[in-house]
């Protein structure tokens, strides 16, 4: 009789601590559940371009002969570029940069390469020949993290750009 006693409280103890390990078991349940669904959140804005090249990051503006293409969100010390279209374009075309956007990046290359270049009221401007070409190319190498506002301003014709350069 004792020994059934025994066997019947260790049963007990055995199913109470089950209940209590099941609780717990429910709650991390929960927590992974949470994780998972944060991971494929966060793998489908990868895979979508919030973290470099694609269709969340590419952005395209267009305004009345010009069409200008460059990625929102950038990685810091990774090459990306920003093209410009000339859909009527003149003999020469003026582009210039804030000198605050010009802080924060390099250029490394232009395309086609300017024919003047010089600054002036805080901006730098580049001169090119666009008689037979009507694109424009800036290689551009982001060199800090953080938001950048660019005011590119194109015959006189101000347009400002936003880019976040990441990790």
């Amino acid at each position: 009789m004792a020994d059934q006693e025994k066997g019947s409280n260790k049963k007990e103890k055995d199913i109470q601590l089950v209940e209590e390990r099941y609780g717990f078991v429910k709650k991390e349940w929960k927590v992974q559940r949470a994780f998972q669904v944060l991971m494929l959140l966060f793998l489908a804005a990868g895979l979508m371009g919030l973290f470099g090249k694609g269709v969340l990051s590419k952005k395209t503006i267009s305004h009345e002969g010009l069409d200008i293409e460059y990625q929102q969100y950038v990685r810091v010390k990774t090459p990306t570029k920003l093209s410009i279209y000339l859909k009527n374009p003149l003999d020469t075309t003026v582009i210039s940069f804030n000198s605050d956007y010009l802080r924060d990046v390099r250029i490394d290359q232009m395309m086609p390469q300017p024919i003047a270049s010089g600054t002036e009221n805080n901006r730098s401007f580049f001169t090119f020949n666009t008689t037979s070409a009507g694109l424009i190319t800036f290689y551009i190498f982001p060199e800090h993290m953080g938001p950048l506002n660019l005011n590119l301003q194109i015959h006189k014709e101000t347009k400002h750009l936003e880019q976040f350069v990441y990790f």
